[in-house]
């Protein structure tokens, strides 16, 4: 038995276990949340990502053999691992920026935002 946390750091314990799905998950986020040009994206392609990773790597440890259930298995945990990234990080973004007022989700940032929007509609009527 260890103590603490442990971190995957093997194929089968990344895209066998909810820990390292989520983990890869996080990552696979931010890259895209930088990557594309349309942030909407983000948590879609995070789940194409995991979900191809999670059912390849399964095909890999297995001897390109799985079983209909090891894939199915595999998809299940990619798709509860990106919802648990997403739910995850919006709750601490939006908890750190309604609580303690820092961040893009805090209510000046907001308010600053729908100033600007605001503005910017305005002029484009003129």
């Amino acid at each position: 038995m260890t103590d603490g946390i442990v971190i995957p750091l093997n194929l089968a314990e990344l895209t066998g276990s909810l820990v390292g799905l989520a983990v890869w998950a996080w990552f696979v986020a931010q890259w895209a949340k930088d990557a594309l040009p349309d942030w909407r994206w983000t948590n879609w392609v995070a789940l194409g990502v995991v979900t191809a990773t999670a059912v390849l790597g399964v095909f890999i440890l297995n001897a390109m053999r799985p079983t209909a259930e090891q894939v199915m298995w595999s998809v299940l945990l990619a798709v509860m691992a990106t919802s648990l990234e997403t739910w995850g990080y919006e709750a601490i973004a939006n908890g750190i920026g309604k609580v303690l007022g820092v961040g893009s989700r805090s209510d000046a940032a907001i308010e600053a935002r729908a100033k600007a929007t605001l503005r910017e509609g305005a002029g484009n009527e003129a």
